[in-house]
């Protein structure tokens, strides 16, 4: 009897310490996961800006395209000629 008792408690504790080892893997995992996610929002968010920021300048060139002084000035100083 007091083997099975310790042969049970011997089961007991070898999954007990594999139920801990995969608890520890998955909350590695989770934090690695946090971790991509908050990169991936950072890019995400200077992507954003930097098409806003060329939305802008293709609005402000066709407006100095649209206005033929302001075409020929911005050619002369860029020297386009």
């Amino acid at each position: 009897m007091e083997n099975l008792r310790n042969e049970k408690d011997s089961k007991i504790k070898i999954l007990q310490d594999e139920l801990d080892k995969i608890t520890h893997r998955v909350k590695d995992y989770e934090q690695h996961v946090k971790g991509e996610l908050a990169i991936k929002e950072v890019l995400e968010s200077r992507q954003n800006d930097y098409i806003e920021l060329l939305k802008k300048e293709v609005t402000v060139a066709k407006q100095i395209l649209g206005n033929p002084k302001l075409r020929d000035r911005v050619i002369r100083d860029l020297n386009f000629e």
